[in-house]
């Protein structure tokens, strides 16, 4: 009944404790079934060890890929200026641009435009030159870009915008190629059905997935840089129409309205007198009610327009 001895070898053994007609308490010493139980536990233990080495090589893909990105965070951490890597990433990400098949074609335009801020004349004379000279004029007005963009936020702030832009964008895809690893990870079984080995497949895949990461990671730091702006100090000080605030906003005009409808009435709206005299009031309280309706309207009216 024990799930070892069933699961390796049960049926035989059990036919030998039925020939010999053990008692079932009585304790097993028969050598035999001592080391069919002894085979059992090593082939237990084999199985085990085989498969945490096997998650053990998965890890390690995974381990690899961690050690470098958190190499490449710790550096930016320490480092105060990463301008030479923005550098080094403007000029590889326009050179592939450049050498890309999209540049004869109308593609070209809206992924430069996506990369850098250009304006009109800038666009003229990129597309004024032939796909072999086109690079030249890519880089000089990137760095020109590159240099209005620091003078627009001072050198200090723009090192500082360097950083954080770098690290944030790390951050946010290292934890898009964690969920993708474990995508891999899930589906990669199915390449044995193919007489493929899942490791090699997974470190394979897992390899072209982080390249793909280091990828976008260039891309995203140029064009999130080049499309930085500074912020008006003034900006800052001002109020921020939200959602809350028009509803509260809406709020305090109908409490004054709710006002202007109490003041309508009065206390001997609420005493006993003549039919005459309570017909009276409540004709002026009528004419009142109209006028101060007219009046809400005009006033609707005129914010409207303002």
């Amino acid at each position: 009944e024990d799930d070892l001895m069933r699961i390796f070898g049960g049926d035989r053994i059990s036919k030998v404790m039925d020939r010999l007609k053990v008692d079932a308490d009585v304790p097993i010493e028969n050598r035999m079934i001592s080391r069919s139980l002894e085979s059992a536990q090593k082939k237990v233990e084999g199985f085990h060890f085989d498969q945490r080495k096997n998650v053990v090589q998965y890890d390690d893909v995974m381990n690899r890929h961690r050690k470098a990105t958190y190499a490449m965070r710790k550096e930016i951490l320490k480092a105060d200026d990463i301008s030479k890597r923005v550098k080094l990433y403007i000029d590889e990400e326009l050179s592939l641009l450049a050498d890309s098949p999209i540049r004869a074609t109308e593609e070209f335009e809206p992924a430069l435009k996506e990369l850098l801020p250009l304006d009109e004349a800038a666009l003229d004379r990129v597309f004024a030159k032939s796909q072999d000279t086109v690079k030249p004029v890519l880089l000089q007005e990137a760095k020109e870009l590159y240099k209005a963009r620091e003078a627009a936020f001072t050198s200090d702030i723009f090192r500082k915008v360097e950083r954080d832009v770098y690290l944030q964008i790390l951050d946010d895809l290292w934890m898009r190629h964690l969920e993708n690893m474990d995508h891999l990870r899930e589906g990669i079984g199915w390449m044995s059905v193919g007489q493929r080995d899942p490791l090699v497949e997974y470190r394979r895949r897992g390899q072209v997935i982080f390249e793909e990461m280091q990828h976008a990671l260039r891309h995203e730091v140029v064009r999130a840089l080049f499309h930085a702006e500074p912020i008006d100090p003034g900006q800052l000080e001002r109020p921020v129409e939200t959602e809350l605030t028009l509803a509260a906003r809406g709020s305090i005009s109908n409490a004054a309205d709710i006002i202007d409808d109490e003041a309508q009435f009065s206390e001997g709206d609420f005493t006993s007198g003549s039919p005459e005299k309570s017909a009276a009031k409540k004709s002026t309280s009528k004419q009142r009610a109209k006028a101060n309706k007219r009046e809400r309207q005009r006033k609707a009216k005129a914010r409207r327009r303002k």
